[in-house]
């Protein structure tokens, strides 16, 4: 019963992360970037994904610009954790899912942008808006002596 609850929440987080992805990171870096610099500091998924999450709430819950993906995010590693910590999968094991989630996760972004940036190059330049300046007239332009017929 327990595994398929696992099972279930992995399905869910991935269907919720596809459209989702642009509200991974909003101007601030991604949020498997924090568990990246972690990971280059342990071989251990555990204490990789603990400091992740740690390092993160650090960043992002002072500025309260921690986004719903990033957190889903989270729960998701936190889900892998618990699995290792309670014997149901190996750390190999939770290190693998991890990786598929997060390469789902990137490809579906590199799509998104993909397809922002046909878009924008099917619509041509934008346009420049009108300004708001007054209009002059046109300067006057007086006339030498010599050319009488101006």
């Amino acid at each position: 019963m327990f595994r398929l609850r696992i099972f279930l929440l992995f399905i869910g987080l991935f269907l919720l992360s596809v459209p989702l992805t642009g509200c991974l990171s909003i101007g601030g870096p991604m949020v498997w970037d924090y568990y990246d610099k972690c990971s280059a500091q342990t071989s251990s998924f555990v204490t990789m994904a603990e400091c992740g999450k740690r390092v993160r709430y650090a960043d992002c819950t002072p500025s309260n610009s921690c986004s719903s993906m990033g957190n889903a995010y989270v729960e998701f590693t936190d889900s892998l954790v618990m699995s290792v910590k309670n014997k149901e999968m190996t750390e190999a094991e939770a290190m693998r899912r991890y990786a598929e989630y997060k390469t789902s996760l990137i490809q579906a972004e590199n799509r998104d942008d993909a397809i922002r940036d046909a878009g924008r190059a099917a619509a041509g330049p934008a346009p420049i808006p009108p300004s708001d300046a007054p209009k002059l007239p046109p300067p006057v332009i007086p006339c030498a002596r010599a050319y009488r017929t101006c």
